[in-house]
């Protein structure tokens, strides 16, 4: 099975260590920091399963699009494993390695890809997943997993190759991942987690504080309004349980006395606001396409819009200065 992996962060790592372990060919494209590491370092993970640590063939985009990756021929295996707001780039540069065979699938939360699939690859299987790992890496780019496996859940949207995807989800299982295979409740997931981080990213937008704070010290009722809204909203109307787990977050958060846990490191700019951003945009894109009128989404949005978001590197070096204190 070759495979083509988007991203090497903590998912494409993961996911890409697993299938290495399995036998499969496996190429990561990356930005050039990271390929320099994969170099000298090899694809480094660490879990209570033990130590993991090979090298892998990493190339980086073209740096003109049209441009061929430095990968020969078409794959089995399309995995996008970088954030869900510069997903996009990474799909004009695999063009050229997509096959009508070839199984696609998006580890990103949201639901705002779903339109490209089906306008530009209206062949091609794509697998929704949901995928829940507690790790970290480190500025070195070794993968510090702190549970001895993470949850993977696979399922596609139509009976298409699911010879494919089983295949996929056999050598992935096991090897510091527990895969699952689904249908209807992978959508219904992934549209849940779509609604919640996007009503999170509003709430934090609105009232210019982080997620916890306006949880609980300013109200509610943001976070609710735009989780109400969203579940409202395209095809969540139609995928059974998906209210349930838009529920289960939205009760989360109601209990008293309990830790406020926000989904992602939601702040006023860099590269967390740009996510905020772009969730916001892709809920509030659907709602409007089906004329839902989502005024706390459009909102939200108006006051996301305005966040300066500097470039990734910036961010990020910011990120590493918080979290060492230096």
């Amino acid at each position: 099975m070759r495979v083509l992996i988007v991203g090497a962060g903590i998912n494409g790592t993961l996911v890409g260590g697993a299938l290495v372990e399995a036998g499969a060919d496996v190429s990561f494209v990356v930005r050039p920091s990271r390929q320099r590491q994969l170099i000298s370092t090899g694809l480094h993970i660490t879990s209570p399963l033990g130590r993991f640590r090979k090298p892998v063939h990493a190339i980086v985009p073209p740096k003109r699009l049209g441009d061929a990756l430095d990968v020969k021929g078409s794959v089995d295996v399309l995995i996008l494993a970088t954030r869900a707001n510069v997903y996009q780039p990474g799909l004009f540069v695999t063009r050229d390695v997509i096959s009508p065979a070839t199984l696609i699938v998006p580890l990103f939360d949201g639901v705002h890809h779903l339109d490209h699939w089906r306008e530009c690859y209206p062949n091609n299987p794509v697998a929704l997943a949901r995928f829940d790992a507690r790790a970290t890496m480190d500025v070195d780019g070794i993968v510090r997993q702190s549970e001895p496996a993470g949850d993977l859940m696979l399922g596609l949207q139509s009976a298409s190759s699911a010879e494919l995807l089983e295949e996929l989800r056999r050598a992935l299982d096991g090897r510091r991942l527990r895969t699952h295979q689904h249908g209807a409740p992978v959508l219904s997931e992934v549209w849940a987690r779509a609604i919640f981080r996007a009503a999170a990213a509003g709430a934090s937008q609105l009232t210019s504080m982080p997620l916890r704070d306006t949880l609980r010290f300013v109200s509610r009722k943001p976070f609710l309004d735009m989780m109400e809204e969203g579940v409202c909203i395209g095809e969540a109307r139609r995928i059974p349980g998906v209210r349930d787990a838009a529920a289960r977050y939205k009760t989360a958060f109601m209990r008293e006395g309990e830790p406020v846990i926000a989904p992602a490191p939601i702040g006023a700019g860099g590269r967390a606001g740009s996510e905020a951003l772009f969730l916001l945009g892709s809920m509030l894109r659907q709602a409007q396409g089906l004329g839902w009128p989502a005024p706390s989404l459009r909102n939200a949005w108006a006051a996301a819009a305005k966040i300066e978001t500097p470039s990734y590197a910036a961010s990020t070096h910011r990120d590493r200065q918080a979290s060492t204190g230096r």
